[in-house]
């Protein structure tokens, strides 16, 4: 069997590839352009810029479509109202994560704003940090951390994890299963916008504990939404000394704080808030005590390392681009997957791929044909053949006229039909 996946992102695609000025104008469906994109297509995945792959993506349960972060308000579609869940779904990927550098090297070549900038820089997201591999008790797998500081180790007192992490529900015991799951999918029906926004935080302790790597102390692991599952690892080790989230968290769910960073080598006494100074004294660190913050924050990384636990590591909040965030889709991506050799490229003379228009149009006809015998049946019960000046006769009349003008419509429009299908549908071809 042969799947023909269909995207709706051509003209960017183009715009990209042969350097054309965004103010161009030009028809997707014209079956020059149409066949441009295909081969560009063909190429990008060739050089490995385009990946299909599975991902998490918010479901429109009555539409059964994709939807993009801003359309889901309260768990639900804005446009209909259905109830949105979240579950993996194959598709395309165009890797623009491969151009994060560049593109915050070159923002010093453009003549924008500087408020501009900084919303480019801040929705690329560049972090230097530090990927720390906890153990978990009672488990051979470990889960993975990634911090920006890991210089407050010491101070780590617990761990969250996003709902969707794959270890989620691996970490819940038998008293906190029912709790871990009903989390787990009331989660599933929050966007990502609508979780980074809520004020109140919420969370389930799995059961499980893991350990702390510097100092082998047992931490909890909870879930909670306000981590997300496509930043970093999904997981991370929390400071609540010295991150308001992780306070507020530790605060509602009575869990430990441990202070690692303080101004002029002083602890403070009944924290009311996190101590967030970018630099002070470390106390309560071992053999890290009283050093810098702001320079063990650069040596951890290495030290860490070191030590066999972690790993220097470069992250971004860029994500890569997904196709399926579209309610429609555009020409088709010229890859066929086939079960014995895997994704195959069409061969060039083979483009443009149009759809595949004569089950369509045998719809259509059946369609019409159903609708002249049901005029007859509606008149004339038992009778074969009405008379052709009968209402019925002249209603399928009507039909056969009408018949092959919608059939000439459809054939003219082809490469048009496509733009019309739902986001997670595909062409399956025998």
């Amino acid at each position: 069997m042969l799947r023909y996946g269909f995207i709706a992102a051509g003209n960017i695609i183009r715009c990209m590839h042969r350097g054309a000025e965004m103010n161009e104008d030009y028809n997707p469906a014209e079956i020059g352009i149409y066949d441009i994109n295909e081969e560009v297509r063909k190429d990008y995945a060739a050089r490995g810029y385009k990946t299909f792959d599975s991902m998490k993506e918010l479901i429109d349960n009555s539409e059964m479509l994709v939807l993009a972060n801003e359309e889901v308000v309260n768990g639900v579609c804005e446009r209909c109202g259905s109830e949105v869940i979240r579950k993996n779904q194959s598709q395309w990927m165009l890797k623009i994560t491969k151009y994060a550098d560049r593109l915050l090297e070159d923002l010093d070549r453009l003549e924008w704003p500087e408020k501009v900038k900084k919303m480019q820089t801040d929705w690329i997201g560049r972090s230097y940090g530090a990927e720390v591999d906890f153990a978990v008790e009672g488990h051979d797998k470990k889960v993975t951390v990634y911090t920006t500081r890991p210089d407050t180790l010491y101070g780590a007192t617990f761990m969250v994890l996003a709902p969707e992490h794959e270890m989620a529900k691996e970490l819940a015991t038998d008293e906190t299963r029912e709790a871990v799951e009903d989390y787990i999918f009331k989660a599933s029906m929050k966007s990502s916008v609508d979780r980074l926004q809520d004020k109140e935080k919420t969370g389930v302790f799995t059961g499980s504990y893991a350990i702390n790597p510097l100092n082998n102390e047992k931490i909890p692991i909870w879930l909670s939404d306000y981590v997300l599952a496509d930043y970093g690892t999904g997981a991370i080790m929390c400071v609540p000394a010295h991150d308001d989230r992780d306070f507020e968290f530790a605060k509602k769910f009575d869990i430990p704080v441990i202070q690692v960073i303080a101004k002029d080598g002083k602890e403070i006494e009944n924290m009311t808030e996190a101590y967030t100074e970018a630099s002070g004294t470390m106390i309560n660190s071992g053999d890290w005590n009283g050093m810098e913050s702001s320079v063990l924050k650069k040596e951890a990384p290495a030290m860490i390392e070191k030590m066999g636990f972690g790993r220097k590591t470069v992250n971004y909040k860029l994500r890569d681009w997904v196709f399926s965030r579209q309610r429609y889709w555009g020409e088709p991506i010229p890859i066929v997957h086939c079960e014995k050799c895997g994704a195959v490229p069409v061969p060039e003379e083979e483009l443009p791929l149009l759809l595949v228009m004569l089950p369509l149009l045998l719809v259509v006809f059946v369609m019409f044909v159903m609708l002249v015998r049901l005029s007859w049946s509606i008149s004339y019960m038992g009778s074969a053949w009405p008379s052709w000046s009968s209402v019925a006769a002249l209603r399928a009349r009507a039909a056969l006229v009408v018949s092959p003008v919608m059939l000439w419509i459809l054939g003219v429009n082809m490469v048009n039909i496509h733009m019309i299908l739902p986001a997670d549908r595909t062409i399956e071809i025998v």
